[in-house]
């Protein structure tokens, strides 16, 4: 009889169905710049040309002349290393507002511009072992603290492990790379629960709303604890143009992956998402950070 009934509801629900086609208009193809800038580094830029989501290749944009400027000053041109790669021989400094100008035969100059945050170092981390209880497991808890200036700021902070196991099959030893390692869903932290994390980017993005000049520890679960590993936390300062772009980024992930951000299996792609950027004339983004990567040396049982 269940059989019959759902029979029933599936034909009706089937029957109810109306497909409306809708004409997209077509995509505006314009330039595309993109370059996450650090200190002491020198400028790394991608330039092609905006694709449908259709398309498989890119198109790289050859030849274009690109302008560095620090402080309304000019710096030099970017050399092209590849096909749509342009590199510097400068590196940038904090302190310093950097802009760059892409000439681009045909189209408007692609202007973009942003500057390194303010340098913020975490004044203790550790890890804490069963932290953390979900249907009877135990997970552990990183727990980073760090002072935050008055000014608004913005964080990223990842965890990552590294260990060795030998295997079986060919009686060798491998090293292993996790480069994520958090538990996205054993966040129970304040200022991320203040975000709106899908845990795609392998990162946690957050800003000081909350804590703003003040002391903060993050609470960070652990996905997996492994035997005899090196554990590290990325902990990166980043400029609002960062945080705005990587925050979009994340929630585009999530949708394409098949499931949109309010939790709707999409079964023939995600939906789209309108991603950040601060490239004038064009699309992409053009944003600096500041990273550090620490290895956890105080493990608490």
């Amino acid at each position: 009889m269940r059989f019959f009934i759902l029979l029933f509801f599936a034909s009706v629900f089937y029957a109810c169905e109306n497909y409306i086609e809708i004409e997209v208009p077509p995509l505006e193809k314009k330039p595309v710049l993109n370059c996450l800038f650090t200190e002491n580094q020198p400028f790394n830029l991608r330039l092609n040309m905006s694709a449908d989501i259709q398309d498989t290749n890119l198109i790289f944009i050859k030849g274009a002349k690109i302008s560095l400027f620090a402080d309304n000053k000019f710096i030099e041109q970017l050399q092209e290393i590849d096909s749509g790669y342009y590199i510097s021989t400068y590196r940038a400094q904090k302190g310093v507002l950097y802009r760059v100008e892409a000439n681009i035969s045909g189209y408007p100059v692609l202007i973009a511009s942003d500057s390194l945050p303010q340098e913020i170092s975490p004044a203790q981390i550790y890890f804490q072992k069963n932290a953390v209880y979900d249907f009877g497991s135990s997970y552990a808890q990183a727990y980073i603290t760090f002072y935050d200036p008055p000014e608004n700021n913005y964080y990223e902070v990842g965890l990552s492990a590294k260990y060795v196991y030998y295997a079986d099959w060919d009686g060798q030893y491998h090293e292993v790379h996790v480069d994520d390692n958090i538990a996205y869903w054993l966040i129970d932290d304040d200022a991320l629960n203040n975000e709106e994390i899908t845990g795609w980017i392998g990162a946690v993005l957050f800003t000081d709303e909350l804590f703003n000049n003040n002391k903060y520890q993050l609470k960070l679960p652990v996905k997996e604890m492994y035997d005899n590993a090196h554990y590290y936390v990325r902990f990166n300062s980043v400029s609002h143009h960062y945080y705005k772009y990587k925050s979009i980024m994340d929630k585009h992930l999530f949708n394409q992956g098949g499931w949109s951000y309010d939790g709707l299996l999409l079964i023939d792609g995600g939906n789209p998402v309108s991603m950040y950027g601060n490239v004038e004339n064009g699309y992409g983004i053009f944003a600096g950070y500041i990273s550090e990567f620490i290895e956890v040396t105080d493990i608490r049982e």
